[in-house]
């Protein structure tokens, strides 16, 4: 019935939609996003086609309360001659406008960009058929005026540099085959040679079954060679990493992978861990892994894992002997479309009791979960209630303090949280309390969050405003009503961040010509009444950091609006020169590495600080010596120390296997730090830090990685702190909130506010009345080189930093940080998407740019939006993580299905994979040359086309457009991400005949191997078919005046398998085809 009720109201927007004319001379596609229940708020996006039914403009409209906005935005799509595609103009304001000719867009539109004569990028095409291109060109006129587009180059492997390759194997036995000695002969492989805006050069070479083999990136003229092995069913086996090149080391620097006959990966090795085995069911459902750690335990233990009939996860945990009867400790349960656990042990609490017609809504979600508390006889107990639209309204889980954590959430009729009611009650003192706090947002016309209002215990204040420019950008954000701050923000032309400030805060960013891609050169700030300072940054040939030059600048003009934009560099946004300004200082805080490994590890670093009251020096001169990617030692060759007990690095043993790793990889002994062992629980995160002299830290996480307490006893002192949602307790007193601006100090319950930086770092905090209680300044890699006051924990990238005991240890969620060397303590769980880098190192050597968040991919802000954590500006504090892929709701029966940072929208959500997987338009969007994913996110998804043996062609679901991103879901690039397969890496269709994807009118998907390959076969070659003569003429509209066309199949058993398709003939030519099924 719910289904019923909403495909009725679609259907219903969509014939209200079509009643509305824009232009009754052109043609165009309305697709219109209901914000209220009257209708007369709603959000339009109209697409225009040409005469050849290619999308050239789309309109971004805004109505509000049945009134038109008039702030819509225009973009335009040209087209070349050969009608391919050619200039894509950014969004220009078109104020009433549902219509611009682009005449007028071509006109308006530098007027939005600081007058930039080149709003636009441009694709430059190889003169061929192929149409592949050669440059792309961003926007922007100084990028153009300088010749830096992004280049393209398409080659034939040789045997002589660059573009030699090894030729590596799989052996009958599973084993690696090959060495430097053996290459592949000239032209056995396509060759494709990017340069990117920075001249940084990389190749990546592949097979005739269009595999990646190699990636190879440039530091000036080094190689670093990334390896990709496959055995002869197309499974990748072995990746090796850049440095396996001058050390044929397989376990120090290889990923290692074994499969069974089915094509299930049922070994695993990462580079420095033992591997980890995995077992599947019948229904190729994992049901039992052991990794290292669990292996060389006494009695060995297995991780197990339970399905219901649907093939949910209904049960998670260890036992021995690989069987889940075998002494099991059940670490997850997890219930789903219904709620009779409600009465069960640990539920009978009255926030847990629901009316029948609320337990109906239940039905087809994941309604609670009985996690257990690593260390601790509690378990959390977690109920989840949805509404009629399957959206979760209510949680309720106890806490460790006797108490419960309850949040209620309401909806706007768009699906945006409206309220959020979060009670959190706990025992002090056997004395229960409670806290309540409310979140209200305000949405403006464009469905942006414009007001956030916070009200703890019955007192409310306006957390945050945001203001928005034409162009949708974020202007401004006002704290506390605006008595706290007003952040102001800037942006160049490609929406980079250029310009935070406010009273309490002024940064500046610049992107020379040096830093062309992206790579900020230089940036300044000005902290409260502190003085003027400067980074100035350079980079290697493969984006790492090599230098942060520091300066502490001396006075000049407060009207002066170019402090600090460049020295002795052009201006990347005026192209004029600007002066250098007066210095006090040089090199105070300077952090350099001045060698890196080539899988990126740190092996020397320099790392200037404040040695005197008024003197400054080399406080770190270190070099580190590793085994594989892991550190085994480091010494430091400065003789002065940081001056106050500053941040440095502490040298206090010298001998070799300072540092010791377990079988999963992770840190157990640090001697510099005085810890002489570290212990883990199952998910590899910490449970102790032992010391040398006895003093301890303890940690408390459930089984689902939530941390609830952290316990530190150093000498007779003992101090524990326990973590209930977004309350902070300190031995059972409620110290403070966190709020998505900063926090509430409980004691006093006043409200303290984060001003950050591009990456979220958390530069200075103000109360209410802006008055500066804490000012940070930070390194490069995160260390904390001046911290004024000092008063509360949360610094780099807004994340906690527990000092205590000398451990400074950021905590990252996933894994702990230590700043002082870079790297980090366990490996990256998602070390198989980057498998150029060490799994240890921080960013990849670019911690200005780049952020890590918890070491993962997709995450999820205090506001319900989720993003994409490639780019560092985009993270700050409050945001969780989601996962590789995700699916977000951006209106009623619309999606966007994630695969990594590239997005389809659809009717409902669904696994991206999967998507890209049934359809060739999607693999050819994301596989080709201006797909948004990187080279090595290609690679990762080929491959698991490959195994999954992909050969279903229909547009299942109804996916539309591509979009850029996430966190910018208003920006969709119509018809911009046409990616072509030639050259990099194929689809497994014909690159130059592809179904075109208009839908399917019979089976598709194979039964049986035999069907899988008469579609793989058929598909690679659709000529080969054969005209079936009909009676009459296809009357289906999506294939007037095609023909019928079938295949036949005949398989080693002698079974015939027909297919049968559409194809359209010109001339004797066969010019599309379509419609494939099993006859």
């Amino acid at each position: 019935m719910r289904m019923k009720r909403f495909s009725i109201f679609l259907l219903f927007l969509i014939v209200g939609c079509a009643l509305n004319a824009q232009d009754d001379y052109r043609n165009y596609v309305l697709s219109r996003t209901m914000l209220n229940g009257t209708g007369t708020s709603y959000l339009d996006n109209i697409t225009y086609y040409d005469g050849l039914g290619r999308p050239f403009q789309t309109i971004q409209k805004a109505v509000q309360s049945g009134l038109p906005v008039n702030k819509n935005l225009a973009t335009l799509q040209e087209y070349d001659a050969a009608g391919r595609e050619w200039n894509s103009w950014l969004p220009t304001f078109a104020g009433s406008s549902d219509y611009l000719a682009p005449a007028g867009i071509k006109s308006s539109a530098p007027g939005n960009y600081d007058n930039d004569s080149r709003p636009y990028s441009q694709p430059v095409y190889k003169a061929s058929p192929l149409n592949r291109l050669t440059a792309q060109y961003g926007p922007g006129a100084a990028w153009y005026n300088a010749g830096r587009p992004v280049k393209t180059e398409y080659l034939l492997n040789t045997n002589a540099s660059p573009l030699k390759c090894i030729k590596y194997g799989v052996s009958s036995t599973g084993g690696l085959t090959g060495n430097s000695t053996t290459f592949y002969t000239s032209g056995e492989l396509s060759v494709v040679k990017t340069t990117d805006e920075d001249l940084n050069v990389s190749y990546s070479f592949t097979d005739k079954q269009g595999r990646t083999v190699l990636t190879r990136q440039m530091n000036n003229s080094e190689e670093h060679d990334t390896y990709y092995i496959y055995n002869d069913k197309g499974n990748l086996c072995f990746v090796l990493q850049p440095k396996y090149q001058e050390s044929a080391d397989l376990g120090k620097y290889a990923f290692q992978y074994e499969y069974d006959a089915r094509g299930r990966c049922t070994k695993k090795k990462l580079p420095g861990a033992d591997f980890v085995e995995y077992t599947y069911n019948d229904a190729d459902q994992l049901i039992f892994s052991q990794d290292g750690n669990q292996r060389a335990q006494a009695t060995k233990k297995w991780t197990y894992y339970l399905y219901d009939k649907f093939g949910r996860l209904t049960e998670q945990g260890e036992c021995t002997n690989k069987s889940a009867t075998s002494s099991p400790v059940v670490y997850i349960h997890n219930y789903y479309d219904g709620y009779g656990f409600i009465n069960g042990t640990g539920f009978t609490d009255s926030n847990y009791k629901l009316t029948e017609a609320q337990k109906a809504y239940g039905k087809g979600y994941q309604t609670g979960s009985v996690i257990s508390i690593f260390g601790d006889s509690k378990k959390i107990y977690l109920m989840y209630q949805y509404d009629i639209q399957g959206r979760v309204v209510k949680t309720v889980q106890n806490n460790l303090l006797d108490g419960l954590d309850v949040t209620e959430t309401t909806f706007t009729f768009s699906s945006n949280p409206q309220t959020v009611v979060h009670k959190n009650t706990y025992k002090e003192n056997g004395t229960q309390k409670s806290i309540t706090e409310t979140y209200i947002y305000t949405y403006d016309y464009a469905d942006r969050i414009s007001k956030v209002e916070h009200t703890l215990n019955d007192t409310k204040v306006v957390l945050s405003e945001n203001t928005y420019n034409k162009l949708g950008q974020l202007v401004n954000r006002s704290l506390h009503g605006a008595s706290a701050d007003i952040m102001g923000y800037a942006y160049n032309i490609r929406n980079w961040l250029t310009r935070i400030e406010s009273p309490n805060l002024i940064l500046k960013l610049n992107y020379g010509y040096s830093a062309g891609g992206g790579n900020i050169a230089s940036m300044f700030w000005k902290s409260g009444e502190e003085g003027r300072q400067k980074y100035t940054f350079t980079y290697d040939g493969l984006g790492r950091m090599l230098n942060a030059d520091h300066l502490i600048l001396g006075q000049q003009d407060e009207d002066d609006d170019d402090w600090g934009v460049t020295t002795g560099l052009m201006s990347i946004q005026t192209g004029r020169q600007i002066e250098e300004t007066p210095l006090a200082r040089e090199n105070a805080f300077t952090e350099r590495v001045t060698e890196y490994d080539k899988n990126g590890n740190i092996l020397k670093l320099v790392r200037y600080g404040q040695t005197g009251a008024n003197s400054y020096g080399v406080i770190d001169n270190l070099t580190m010596t590793l085994t594989g990617n892991q550190l085994n030692r480091v010494d430091d060759a400065s003789t002065a120390s940081a001056y106050g007990g500053g941040f440095e690095f502490k040298d206090a043993v010298k001998q070799d296997n300072e540092y010791a790793y377990d079988a999963n990889g992770n840190l157990t002994q640090d001697l510099n730090k005085g810890i002489e062992d570290i212990q883990y629980n199952c998910l590899n995160l910490p449970r102790l830090v032992k010391f040398k002299d006895q003093s301890t830290i303890t940690y408390t996480y459930a089984a689902n990685g939530t941390k609830l307490r952290v316990e530190h006893k150093i000498g007779n002192s003992t101090t524990r702190t326990t973590y209930c949602s977004n309350v902070i307790y300190e031995d059972g007193t409620a110290k403070c909130l966190l709020t998505e601006e900063g926090h509430v100090s409980l004691d006093d319950r006043e409200y303290h506010y984060y001003l950050k930086d591009h990456q979220g770092n958390n530069r200075v905090l103000v109360n209410k009345n802006g008055g500066v209680e804490e000012i940070n300044h930070y390194y490069p890699f995160g260390g904390v080189f001046a911290s004024e006051e000092n008063v509360q924990p949360y610094k780099y990238n807004g994340k906690e930093l527990d000092t205590k005991k000398g451990l400074n240890w950021y905590d990252y969620g996933a894994r702990m940080y230590d700043a002082a060397l870079g790297v980090f303590t366990t490996i990256d769980p998602s070390s198989e998407k980057y498998y150029p880098t060490s799994p240890y190192v921080y960013c990849g050597g670019n911690p200005i740019n780049r952020i890590d968040p918890t070491g993962e991919d997709w995450y999820k802000d205090s506001d319900g939006n989720y993003h994409w954590a490639e780019r560092g500006d985009d993270i700050t504090e409050g945001w969780t993580w989601v996962g590789s892929s995700v699916s977000i709701e951006i209106s009623k029966s619309k999606y966007v299905n994630y695969y990594e940072n590239g997005g389809i929208v659809a009717n409902k959500p669904v696994n991206a994979f999967d998507l890209i997987a049934s359809s060739p338009k999607l693999q050819n969007l994301f596989l080709g040359e201006n797909s948004l994913l990187s080279e090595a996110s290609k690679s990762r998804l080929f491959n698991g086309l490959v195994s999954r043996g992909t050969d279903a062609i229909a547009r299942p679901i109804g996916e539309s457009l591509f979009w850029s991103g996430a966190g910018e879901l208003g920006g969709p690039l119509v018809g911009k991400a046409i990616g072509w397969i030639l050259g990099k890496v194929m689809a497994k269709v014909s690159p130059l005949l592809r179904p075109l994807g208009l839908g399917n009118t019979g089976r598709f998907i194979s039964r049986n191997l035999t069907e899988k390959l008469a579609m793989q076969e058929i598909l690679a070659n659709p000529a080969a078919g054969e005209i079936i003569e009909r009676m009459k003429p296809i009357n289906d509209p999506r294939w007037f005046g095609w023909r019928k066309m079938q295949y036949i199949h005949t398989g080693l058993d002698g079974n015939k398998t027909v297919i049968h398709y559409v194809g359209k003939w010109e001339e004797g030519v066969l010019k599309a085809v379509d419609d494939f099924k099993f006859k």
